[in-house]
């Protein structure tokens, strides 16, 4: 079964899919924010690095990840690893909408959450009757 597995997925092909992990990411959208979720497990808030530049919002993890063949722990050796949220870097742009002084993140069961307010003249505005005079 390994042949057959090597023969249809050859090393060189997966390692282009898999080398540079990036995390799943979630983006939602309530009518005061936009919310993003990373999907980032094993890691502590400790290990993200936020920053805004201007319009543009990049997460970054910069940690020393476990080598292949390397032991990691007593009797544990990688062999191949395929999934590794230790290093990755991550930008997204954000709209004129968003208060970039009303940005607020935390980290919980593997999930990092940032939230992204909206200024309040760019929120929806509660739909309202006009009364003709």
């Amino acid at each position: 079964m390994p042949a057959l597995f090597e023969r249809f997925f050859p090393e060189e092909s997966l390692n282009k899919y898999f080398s540079g992990t990036m995390p799943a990411t979630n983006i939602s959208e309530t009518e005061t924010s936009f919310v993003l979720e990373i999907a980032a497990p094993s890691l502590k808030k400790e290990d993200f690095q936020i920053q805004i530049e201007q319009t543009l919002l990049t997460v970054k993890v910069a940690k020393n990840a476990p080598v292949e063949g390397k032991t990691v722990a007593q009797g544990v050796h990688y062999k191949r690893q395929e999934f590794d949220y230790t290093n990755f870097k991550r930008s997204f742009r954000l709209g004129k909408n968003i208060d970039t002084d009303r940005i607020e993140a935390s980290y919980e069961d593997g999930i990092l959450r940032i939230e992204l307010s909206k200024k309040e003249n760019a929120q929806e505005k509660a739909t309202r009757t006009i009364n003709i005079a």
